[in-house]
């Protein structure tokens, strides 16, 4: 009986820590994408075109996220939004946010 309890309590643990790594790998992945839209973005910006945040927004959608907002500043810089769905059991909780900046060196 005993050491079927602790089977049990192992099984418990190992689910946990893969759920725990799913949202993980789910941050990480927003977070990429956010980093990726925000420097295709500040190119664009850096020679003038004004389709900086429609091009970031491909960018994050390619990178399997969505994105949230596109905001750019007089200095030239921009900061993407992004966020993407966490699968499993805490999909529930809502996205993994993450955001990103790029822009000219001052």
């Amino acid at each position: 009986m005993l050491v079927l309890a602790l089977c049990a309590f192992l099984v418990a643990g190992c689910l946990g820590a893969g759920t725990i790594a799913q949202a993980a790998a789910a941050r990480r992945a927003a977070s990429t994408a956010a980093d990726l839209g925000a420097l295709a973005a500040a190119d664009l910006l850096a020679v003038g075109d004004p389709t900086a945040c429609a091009v970031a927004a491909v960018v994050v959608r390619a990178n399997g996220s969505t994105m949230t907002s596109c905001r750019v500043s007089r200095d030239g810089s921009v900061r993407i939004g992004a966020e993407r769905t966490v699968p499993g059991v805490l999909a529930g909780l809502g996205p993994a946010r993450a955001s990103a900046r790029a822009g000219q060196p001052p």
